[in-house]
């Protein structure tokens, strides 16, 4: 691209339309992408495509050219079809300029193309570039949406089946209920210390020091929520609910007392909750005088991985 045509008016670009993918909804986009684009210039964006409403996902980008012309940022949205409209603006100004980069095109599978068109006004007058992008998603497809009304799966048998499996606390430890449907789900989960043997337990059998806290986290994976990376995000205590999580981790119960009444633990983690757009989630619990202590000693264990 010219030095003169580095800012910009745009005019829409048309385009025909690939078929639609049978059953096609707008969270099938959500993710990470990369796209490249030539002609007039040439360059590549970093798109993260999220969460809008029913019938369009919301599209942000941002792109740096290869050829030296300034950075832009742009803003559009895809359709459950898959057309795909983006306008963007290059960052800072130059000669009195405005320049805005408009993308036209359609998205199938982890895939898409297009064009763009430019209009440069500016005090030589008015010029127009032409060109054309590819994109390809980079972060993990959202898993597929699926039926509300289907029972929610039981938990997995084995901790291979958890990203995180390392956590030494017993399955005896541990009883998980899952009730519902896919669309209303609730999940307790039952933490019997007594249970525990003395090697993850803060002294002798049955004596817990006064103040151990209990813990519960789930890991998000890319795609899912619009997040672009897998995310960890920890239940507080009622009102806050749940919240990204940081250190140290917030304690679900804080404090719970020893002695024989609270040897068992009632966790209720989901109350009917609809768990539709959160496939592949899972769900762990621990216990420990602290977030640090849980962790160092490996008192945690995955009970529920949403599917």
């Amino acid at each position: 691209m010219r030095q003169h045509r580095l800012f910009r008016v745009l005019t829409m670009v048309w385009i025909t339309l690939l078929p639609a993918a049978a059953g096609a909804v707008v969270s099938d986009w959500y993710g990470t992408w990369q796209a490249t684009y030539v002609g007039g210039t040439s360059g590549t964006c970093t798109v993260a495509i999220g969460a809008g409403n029913a019938s369009v996902a919301i599209i942000s980008m941002s792109c740096s050219s290869s050829v030296g012309d300034p950075p832009f940022s742009g803003f559009g949205a895809i359709t459950a079809s898959g057309e795909l409209a983006m306008t963007g603006s290059v960052t800072g100004s130059a000669g009195g300029n405005n320049v805005q980069i408009v993308f036209g095109g359609t998205v199938q599978g982890d895939s898409g193309q297009g064009q763009w068109v430019s209009t440069t006004v500016d005090p030589m007058g008015t010029v127009s570039d032409i060109g054309t992008w590819t994109m390809i998603r980079i972060s993990p497809r959202q898993p597929v949406a699926t039926n509300p009304d289907q029972p929610v799966a039981p938990p997995p048998p084995t901790q291979t089946d958890y990203t995180a499996p390392a956590g030494q606390l017993p399955e005896a430890a541990l009883s998980t209920f899952a009730t519902g449907t896919l669309g209303r789900a609730s999940l307790n989960v039952s933490l019997d210390l007594s249970r525990i043997p003395l090697g993850l337990s803060f002294g002798a059998p049955g004596q817990f020091a006064a103040g151990y806290n209990v813990y519960v986290a789930a890991l998000v994976p890319a795609g899912v929520l619009s997040l672009p990376d897998a995310t960890w995000f920890m239940l507080r205590p009622t009102p806050s609910g749940w919240a990204m999580l940081t250190s140290p981790i917030a304690a679900y119960l804080q404090g719970v007392a020893q002695g024989a009444a609270s040897l068992l633990v009632q966790v209720s983690i989901l109350e009917n909750m609809d768990l539709t757009a959160l496939l592949g989630s899972e769900i762990y619990v621990g216990y420990g005088l602290d977030s640090d202590e849980m962790l160092a000693h490996g008192r945690y264990r995955g009970v529920y991985i949403v599917r």
